[in-house]
């Protein structure tokens, strides 16, 4: 569906997006939660993704800082989201998918993008999550 590449994290860093969050999709990268928003869309575009195993595509997620930049590679369009935050959370806290983390039921109106991944590393006992908001849309060039 997409591909995510963090510039901080080196020019090698690469990932296809895949739908689902189910433990089968993550093993294939990171995934898309099924209902959130997708890329560039007004509402939280969430990803989840595994930090040690199946190519540990959010490993150094805890690495990311305020400014930094997520990009979303669409088929027709780059999406470039700013690191807005970070927080650690229960692994139970589902509200940070919401449409407005931490706000369910809230009418969305800015364009976000949430990460999440166990915390800390080998454990999942809790997540770590980072959020970040649409600063950029652009046409992909073709390559042909």
């Amino acid at each position: 569906m997409a591909r995510i590449r963090v510039p901080e994290f080196g020019d090698d860093y690469g990932f296809v997006v895949v739908e689902g969050v189910e433990r089968d999709d993550l093993r294939k990268g990171p995934g898309h939660y099924p209902g959130s928003a997708m890329p560039g869309e007004v509402g939280n575009f969430v990803l989840s993704g595994h930090r040690t195993t199946y190519s540990a595509p959010f490993n150094d997620l805890g690495e990311l800082e305020r400014g930094d930049e997520i990009l979303i590679d669409t088929r027709d369009e780059q999406y470039v989201y700013e690191v807005t935050g970070r927080d650690i959370v229960e692994p139970s806290a589902v509200e940070v998918t919401a449409p407005v983390p931490y706000h369910p039921g809230k009418k969305p109106s800015d364009r976000l993008i949430t990460l999440t991944t166990c915390h800390p590393k080998y454990s999942d006992a809790e997540r770590m999550i980072v959020f970040g908001r649409l600063t950029a849309a652009k046409p992909r060039v073709s390559s042909k």
